[in-house]
């Protein structure tokens, strides 16, 4: 009972004060309709944010009717209230938040985007790519954005239609309009495309002939030739000739594009045919005169050119000695030597050692030996008439000098024994003079081209001797020696020293006879003497194990200390490099065909020589007095057998 009592005296209180409040503000709870005191209320709503009311219409009163909250978006007041949403609305260029009402559409916080994606609202801006190829359709061409399913497009436009073709994209069936007329150009011809600027072409092709004109378009392509150059005859130097081929230097090509082609022929004429690039010629005939042109080429801008003069060369003659030249240059002749053929011609050098206009003259003496054909200042062609050596005079600056031609046989030739010279001939003497000795021996067998001689000694010995010719001075010419004081090789069977009979040239220990045949040999127009040594079993057992050798005490000319070197091609060479023109001594011995290989060869000081007569010693000496020895070994022999060994020996000034 006395909580109730309470709460009345409570509510009575709250009461009595609203009705103070409602005395001060009389509009506090009514309408503008329901205004009946002295107020007018304004029939416009005033409003904040939150509520709405009438005011006096009175300026000088402040009196308000009631408060009223808003209610809804769109307040009776006319009074907008905008709530925003909390996720974020966007486009490709900003971010906002919008009204929730379905009408409204006001935004909040619009702003740009801000990063890709964008830091706030996370959105991602899409960049296109676009195709580098054209996408078309029949009246349009694009490119196609090529990232994702992305469906942009990008340079759109109608097509360019040429040829039935669109120049953009292609799209189409290509048709072309062609020329009736030939276009055409030094090689080729063709129909041009006539519309607009199209350089399309049909019917492409060759000219038919390529040079001249042509059967299809009519193209006149003749060519302009014009007349070869001259080029320089061939020349000898450098020249390799066989018995079969010869190659010669290649000559010099003009300037103007030609090249050079050679022909070879057996006349001093240029033939029309046969014209070739190499310089080689084979397949040609041994001991022939053949002369080779040169000429510039035919090519497509040139004719041929007009041919050179011949170069004169002979093949050499095939034999068993016919590569000796390849074996050793030094076997070509000095200087101050030549040779020449029987019947043929050879060109003869001016000296090294004369300079000037040179004058050539044979020998008056020499005349039925050799023939002077040609000269100029520089040299001259001879020809060889008969067996023997001719004095040719060289005359240049106010000096003469001689060189000796040597006339030999065409081919490989013994000489027969009615051919040869004796010492003892005083027609033969007129060719040894000054201070040299002449042999004036019956003895003595020479080589009518005054290049060797031998004879036997009293003691036994085979003595051979060479021709000197001094280059300066044509008065000192005759035999010098090749073994000291001119003792000869001595032989030796077995281990007994033996003499050579004289007279049969033959010498014998126990039922072992050997016997010596001497004769000249021309081979490749070298002369040799060639000794044939015939080894005989003249018992009625078998010799087994057998053995032969000869040494000498060796020299050339005055030279006693002369130098030898082993020469594995063919034997030993002793060269006196002292006189006036030098002189080349040689054994051949071994590596050829038409000598027999020794056993052993031995090159050393002469008074070991017999010491080592069965011994190898292949070796060169110098400035020592020297000797040579070779031997042939283990040599079987049935009763009555004979085998031949052969040597020969051969000098070349």
């Amino acid at each position: 009972m006395k909580n109730r009592k309470v709460w009345l005296i409570i509510a009575i209180a709250v009461i009595i004060g609203f009705s103070f409040a409602a005395c001060d503000n009389p509009w506090i709870g009514i309408k503008p309709g329901d205004i009946t005191s002295a107020h007018e209320c304004s029939w416009t709503w005033s409003n904040s944010t939150e509520h709405h009311w009438n005011e006096c219409t009175d300026p000088d009163c402040d009196k308000i009717s009631e408060l009223v909250n808003h209610s809804g978006h769109n307040c009776e007041c006319g009074y907008i209230t905008h709530t925003f949403s909390e996720e974020w609305h966007k486009d490709g260029t900003i971010h906002w938040k919008r009204c929730t009402d379905a009408d409204c559409e006001e935004k909040d916080s619009s702003e740009v985007h801000s990063g890709n994606p964008c830091g706030i609202c996370n959105y991602y801006i899409h960049i296109h790519s676009f195709s580098e190829d054209w996408s078309n359709g029949a009246e349009h061409h694009w490119k196609e954005c090529t990232v994702g399913d992305c469906e942009e497009k990008s340079e759109t436009a109608d097509h360019l239609i040429t040829h039935g073709l669109c120049t953009v994209c292609g799209y189409g069936t290509l048709t072309h309009t062609y020329s009736v007329d030939w276009s055409s150009d030094a090689e080729q011809h063709w129909k041009e495309c006539t519309v607009g600027d199209c350089e399309e072409k049909s019917e492409i092709a060759d000219h038919s002939p390529a040079n001249g004109i042509c059967g299809t378009c009519g193209y006149d392509n003749t060519p302009v030739i014009s007349e070869g150059a001259a080029v320089s005859a061939p020349t000898a130097a450098g020249a390799i000739i066989t018995d079969n081929s010869i190659i010669i230097a290649a000559v010099a090509a003009p300037g103007n594009g030609q090249t050079v082609e050679y022909a070879i022929s057996t006349s001093n004429t240029a033939p029309e045919t046969g014209w070739q690039d190499s310089t080689t010629f084979t397949g040609l005939a041994e001991e022939t005169v053949y002369y080779i042109f040169a000429r510039s080429k035919e090519n497509a801008e040139y004719y041929a050119g007009a041919a050179s003069t011949g170069l004169e060369l002979l093949t050499n003659y095939h034999d068993s000695m016919s590569n000796f030249y390849s074996f050793e240059p030094q076997l070509r002749p000095h200087p101050y030597r030549a040779s020449v053929l029987i019947g043929k011609t050879a060109k003869i050098d001016t000296p090294s050692t004369m300079s000037g206009s040179a004058a050539f003259t044979v020998h008056a003496n020499d005349a039925s030996i050799l023939e002077l054909v040609s000269q100029t200042s520089d040299d001259c062609i001879v020809k060889g008439l008969s067996l023997g050596s001719a004095r040719l005079s060289v005359t240049a600056n106010g000096r003469t000098e001689t060189v000796i031609v040597t006339v030999t046989p065409q081919a490989l030739y013994t000489l027969p024994a009615d051919q040869v010279k004796r010492g003892d001939d005083a027609a033969f003497r007129s060719t040894y003079s000054g201070s040299l000795t002449y042999l004036n021996e019956n003895r003595f067998v020479i080589d009518p081209t005054y290049q060797l001689a031998w004879s036997y000694t009293t003691s036994g010995n085979i003595d051979i001797r060479a021709y000197y010719v001094d280059r300066e001075s044509s008065a000192q010419r005759g035999f010098v020696q090749t073994t000291y004081q001119n003792a000869g090789w001595t032989y030796r069977l077995n281990d007994s020293n033996v003499s050579i009979n004289t007279t049969t040239g033959a010498a014998t220990a126990g039922n072992l006879r050997l016997e010596l045949k001497p004769e000249f040999i021309y081979d490749g127009g070298i002369p040799y003497l060639q000794i044939t040594q015939t080894l005989t079993n003249t018992g009625d057992t078998a010799l087994t194990n057998q053995r032969f050798g000869v040494h000498a005490d060796v020299m050339i000319h005055g030279n006693d200390s002369a130098p030898i070197t082993y020469m594995s091609q063919y034997g030993a060479r002793m060269e006196d490099l002292t006189a006036n023109a030098t002189m080349r001594f040689r054994l051949v011995c071994q590596g050829l065909e038409s000598v027999s290989d020794v056993s052993t060869l031995w090159v050393g000081h002469y008074n070991s020589r017999s010491a080592n007569l069965y011994n190898d010693g292949r070796v060169d000496v110098s400035n020592t007095d020297s000797g040579m020895a070779f031997s042939y070994q283990n040599i079987d022999l049935a009763p009555g057998e004979s085998r031949d060994f052969v040597v020969r020996f051969t000098q070349v000034q």
